[in-house]
This record gives structure tokens, C-alpha cells and sequence, in this order.
């Protein structure tokens, strides 16, 4: 099944398809009846979501945040939340996809820092059983059988990822947070 739209993505991903991931939002509201109190990453829902991340952003930032995207032209009702990721915490990231003749492609890093950051200063390439076996030795088995799982359900998608050293998200036994599916 193909997602072609950032979207698309983020329902699913809220909506919980692609398997573990952090609590999410879509208000101040929700994360205030939540009784949240940490950090918070928002994020955009609209094709164009790339300019507009923020992490680590206290509860009391939220409508500055969002009035200054709006003043940019973003649509508050795309504006997304999830608790903020335990980033000294990451063993490894990136995005990783099955490509017909080299089997796992991953495109990763290692430095525990926000993902397009690590990917831009040290991302490499790798194949195949290498790419597997990478994978395979730092996610817990759990994890792993979930990765193995989208790529079989979304055979043609890139699967953004980021593992950890300790087990976090909704569900029990994991150390991997999926953050996208995605054909676009």
C-alpha cells in the first residue's frame, strides 16, 4: 500500500498502524487534559512539513509555535504533538526500505542528535545483510519483527526510524519508534 501524501503518513502514524511510537496529540488541549507536563515536538501534517518541526518545546511555547507558523501560512489544524524523544538516548536512525536485488537499504547514523542533522553530517549507505544485521543487532527482537512487518505490509515505502537504548513508546518491549511510511 502506497502513502503518497505527509498527511496520509501522519494519520496512520497517529492512528497507531505503524506499530510503537511516543503519545501524540492534535491540540494543546488534548495534551493538557493528558496531564503531559514534558517537552513536546510539533510537527506539520501538510506536504510541505519540512519547515515546520520544532523539539523540545515547553507546554507554555505551544501558541507562540503555533501563531508563527500560522503567520507563515500553515493551518493550525495540521499542526501536530508528540512527547519529545529521549535523543541521548538513540543507538541508531534513519531510513531504511527494501530494493529489489540488495534486499534491506539503510540509510543511517549513530550520533544520538536530531535526525536530519545526524543524517547530513555521517548518514551511510549500506545493503543487504549488512543493512539487516545492523538493524537486527540494535533493535530489540520485538522491534525488528515490527520493521520486518511495515516493510512486508508497504513493500514499495521508505521507513523512517529511530532506535534506542532503552525501551520507550506504547508498547511493551520495544526500542524502536517508527516516525514515517512513506512514498513521497
Amino acid at each position: 500500500m502506497d502513502i503518497p501524501t505527509k498527511k496520509k503518513s501522519y494519520d496512520l502514524w497517529q492512528g497507531g498502524c505503524f506499530g510503537n511510537k511516543l503519545r501524540t496529540w492534535n491540540s494543546r488541549e488534548e495534551i493538557l487534559d493528558a496531564g503531559y507536563t514534558g517537552t513536546l515536538s510539533i510537527r506539520y501534517k501538510g506536504n510541505a512539513g519540512g519547515g515546520f518541526v520544532r523539539y523540545e518545546v515547553p507546554i507554555e511555547e505551544i501558541l507562540a509555535v503555533e501563531e508563527e507558523w500560522v503567520k507563515k501560512g500553515a493551518r493550525k489544524e495540521l499542526i501536530t504533538f508528540n512527547e519529545s524523544a529521549p535523543d541521548r538516548f538513540l543507538t541508531i536512525q534513519g531510513e531504511v526500505m527494501i530494493l529489489a536485488g540488495y534486499g534491506y537499504a539503510l540509510y543511517y547514523a549513530t550520533t544520538p542528535a536530531k535526525m536530519r542533522d545526524a543524517l547530513r553530517r555521517e548518514g551511510k549507505q549500506v545493503y543487504g545483510l549488512t543493512a539487516k544485521m545492523l538493524l537486527e543487532g540494535t533493535m530489540t527482537p520485538s522491534s525488528f519483527a515490527d520493521l520486518g512487518a511495515l516493510l512486508e505490509q508497504h513493500p514499495d515505502s521508505v521507513v523512517e526510524f529511530s532506535t534506542y537504548s532503552i525501551c520507550l513508546g506504547d508498547i511493551p518491549g520495544r526500542n524502536t519508534v517508527i516516525w514515517e511510511v512513506r512514498n513521497y
